[in-house]
């Protein structure tokens, strides 16, 4: 059993194939794909960070998958997750390994890496949730749990006609009556394409460029890039052959040859997260960004592919369909005399740029 792991995106390109095939066996959650990964090597090199694509191999079959990202800071290094925290990023591994690779993950990251810490964002019950506890006990480890933020969740059970009968009368009054409204404003339609078709990155790129995110940013080049960066892994998805059908979908809301609205969906293995939504910011009245939801969400339902949707954040309008919620949680695990050596380095930093009349970074105390 071995473990390998891959810093340099084009050696990362190699294994995309087997990487792929395990995700899409094993996991729920696709942004452990290879492409999504990949997009976030590239964008982690570019911040001065140092990526890490890890696999846990045994007879030359991928048994587990992980990715990290290592920032340096007052010449302390620091691992977390290479994929942000609302993506619920996390161990992919087969239930047998599961101790043997995160013990294995930990030991690179904290020795052979020289990390003085690694923050774990987990989702609530995970599998390997007690994992690294149980590895930082043996190590004698210090650890610190607390929770750090929750995203929705919508139990797909029944048909979309039973679902829409328990949300009761104002759950569909609301929808009719903005379905009133687009039938004044003109001929109007919902399509839904792939995310990755140049038609939908036209549309998308139109829509974010009248979104309240581009109110403070008229002088930017109009491009997806410019507008949301985060949008480039859905938009440039290109999966290896295991992961073709798994292609980003979007549902639009146009009004005459005005797209309006859209969301994109990605599904996997039961699983489908409502990944990026946004709106013309001049047909806020209409509500078009909780209208292509719901319509995405009845797809979802009438499609019978799907148990669960996961919101991905926890927002207030998220109520129109579900209370339901699961909360993450951040682990964090360094060596005995962390704080010691952190705090250390930062008055250092601090005592330099008092020296020398350096302005100091509003992030300079932020681990």
């Amino acid at each position: 059993m071995s473990l390998r792991v891959i810093t340099d995106v084009n050696e990362f390109d190699k294994v995309r194939a087997d990487w792929d095939c395990f995700v899409a066996r094993t996991g729920t959650n696709w942004y452990l794909l290879s492409g999504f990964v990949r997009t976030r090597m590239i964008h982690s090199r570019k911040q001065g960070r140092i990526p890490l694509a890890v696999l846990r191999l045994t007879e030359g079959s991928v048994v587990g998958v992980c990715a990290f990202e290592i920032r340096i800071r007052y010449g302390l290094r620091f691992a977390k997750f290479l994929l942000p925290a609302e993506y619920s990023p996390d161990f992919l591994v087969a239930p047998r390994h599961r101790q043997s690779f995160v013990e294995a993950t930990l030991e690179l990251l904290l020795e052979r890496m020289r990390c003085q810490a690694v923050t774990l964002v987990l989702p609530k019950g995970s599998p390997q949730e007690t994992a690294p506890i149980t590895a930082c006990a043996r190590k004698r480890l210090r650890t610190t749990v607390m929770d750090v933020d929750k995203h929705s969740i919508l139990v797909v059970d029944g048909t979309w006609r039973e679902f829409e009968s328990r949300r009761g009368s104002n759950f569909r009054n609301h929808f009719k009556k903005i379905e009133a409204k687009l039938i004044q404003t003109g001929p109007w339609r919902t399509p839904q394409e792939r995310a990755n078709s140049p038609e939908s990155v036209t549309k998308i790129t139109t829509i974010e460029s009248h979104s309240w995110k581009h109110r403070a940013r008229r002088d930017q080049k109009l491009d997806i890039a410019a507008l949301d960066p985060t949008l480039l892994a859905y938009t440039t998805f290109r999966g290896s052959e295991p992961t073709e059908t798994l292609c980003p979908q979007a549902w639009f809301l146009e009004i005459g040859a005005t797209p309006v609205a859209y969301v994109i969906v990605v599904e996997i293995n039961g699983v489908a997260c409502l990944a990026k939504t946004s709106y013309d910011d001049r047909f806020r009245n209409l509500y078009p960004g909780e209208y292509i939801q719901n319509v995405a969400i009845k797809s979802l339902f009438d499609g019978g592919r799907v148990s669960r949707i996961d919101f991905m954040t926890f927002l207030r309008y998220h109520g129109r369909w579900t209370s339901l919620h699961e909360k993450r949680e951040a682990l964090r695990i360094s060596h005995d005399g962390f704080a010691r050596a952190h705090m250390g380095a930062m008055f250092e930093r601090v005592s330099h740029a008092r020296r020398f009349g350096v302005k100091l970074l509003p992030d300079l105390f932020k681990a």
